[in-house]
């Protein structure tokens, strides 16, 4: 013997209030997901144009022009710290070339300390210059110029447009 299923009950599950709510956050999701495609492809075309692509090609020049003036004066493994009262020159060094950079975990036991010197002249990198004083001894040290690349212009790249 079978029984039938027990009959439905009318109630908060069954009426017509639940089915329009869900479509209206089906609609709302549509137009987010349109909404956040619209601006994915606008984003795409700013990137895509002339000017980007332009201060994008300068940006790796520049950061290229200062790791190969840094390699010029750096052995690999040899224990470098960076300036610390230069943020800006700190993150240039640190972008450039903190990928094989060996840092010493105490400024006293580095045998290098590296800085960025602002000046003109062939030989910078838009007017920047990679400059390493070997350290010797309190107060004493020589000083080597970064050489081996240069990038014509002045001062640091633009940024990329948002």
């Amino acid at each position: 013997m079978t029984s039938a299923p027990p009959p439905r009950k009318s109630g908060v599950g069954n009426g017509l209030a639940p089915r329009l709510v869900g479509l209206a956050v089906l609609a709302v999701c549509g137009v987010a997901l349109v909404s956040g495609a619209f601006h994915g492809a606008r984003t795409a075309a700013r990137y895509d144009d002339a000017s980007a692509s332009t201060a994008s090609r300068h940006d790796t020049a520049y950061y290229t022009c200062v790791d190969r003036q840094v390699h010029s004066v750096v052995r690999p493994g040899e224990l470098v710290t960076l300036p610390t009262t230069n943020f800006e020159n700190f993150v240039t060094l640190l972008r450039s070339s903190g990928s094989w950079l060996a840092f010493a975990p105490r400024p006293s036991e580095a045998r290098l300390s590296l800085s960025l010197e602002d000046t003109s002249g062939k030989g910078t990198c838009s007017g920047t210059l990679v400059v390493a004083t070997t350290i010797t001894g309190p107060g004493r040290g020589t000083v080597v110029a970064g050489h081996g690349s240069s990038l014509p212009g002045h001062g640091f790249p633009p940024l990329p447009p948002l």
